[in-house]
């Protein structure tokens, strides 16, 4: 999804990505209450901490496959 970091923007993207057996967790910003339903939505970093360390790790090693294929993609014997 591309565009301003807004309500409009963020309804466009819940159209898309909302379920409604699911719970979501988000920080504060106040689009997020706005949009999500109070049902479904849990503010807080408690829950995301281990989302964020996931995401962090895994473009970590994304980034090493990449340097890795850059690197076999220019060595010459």
């Amino acid at each position: 999804m591309v565009g301003k970091r807004n309500v409009t923007t963020f309804r466009k993207l819940w159209k898309i990505i909302s379920r409604d057996n699911c719970t979501y967790y988000t920080d504060d910003w106040s689009v997020y209450s706005e949009v999500i339903p109070r049902h479904q939505h849990v503010v807080g970093k408690q829950h995301t901490l281990s989302i964020e360390s996931n995401n962090s790790n895994t473009r970590h090693r994304t980034q090493n496959c990449k340097n890795d294929q850059k690197n076999k993609g220019s060595f010459k014997i």
